[in-house]
């Protein structure tokens, strides 16, 4: 289970460091959409079955 935590941890953190390189692009329309999809996804938990 340790390894899905670290995955998803992986992920939330690749976004973090997308937005640093946005330059001003944080007011864009799709970067609304982004920051809600990454919210979504920091909230599910992922099967642990498998």
């Amino acid at each position: 289970m340790e390894n899905k935590i670290d995955i998803k941890n992986y992920y939330l953190t690749q976004f973090d460091e997308f937005e640093k390189s946005l330059n001003g692009e944080k007011s864009s329309d799709i970067h609304k959409v982004r920051k809600d999809a990454i919210s979504k996804f920091a909230e599910i938990t992922f099967n642990s079955k498998g």
